[in-house]
């Protein structure tokens, strides 16, 4: 696992699966199947895990290293660590 905060930052588009309200997370469904494409945002990484999506703008209020995604598109993986068992070595 990766300690710390990061803030992804610069990125053109952040492609996403389609939630509820807000950045909750998804529990399955058909929404899973939808994705999103947000500009202008940036993502908040705190110990490995993504843990808020903000404004470009909002960037310089949150501590941490800043990478600059320099424009690119972002697609965070979407990992769902009970079903990857099987790929695992023991």
């Amino acid at each position: 696992m990766v300690n710390g905060r990061f803030v992804v930052h610069n990125i053109s588009q952040l492609v996403t699966n389609e939630g509820g309200a807000g950045w909750e997370p998804l529990r399955g469904g058909a929404a899973q199947s939808r994705l999103r494409v947000v500009k202008g945002a940036a993502i908040v990484i705190d110990n490995g895990r993504i843990s808020s999506v903000i404004d470009e703008e909002s960037v310089g209020r949150y501590e941490g290293e800043k990478i600059d995604a320099r424009q690119r598109v972002v697609m965070p993986g979407f990992v769902d660590p009970p079903h990857t068992r099987s790929l695992r070595r023991h």
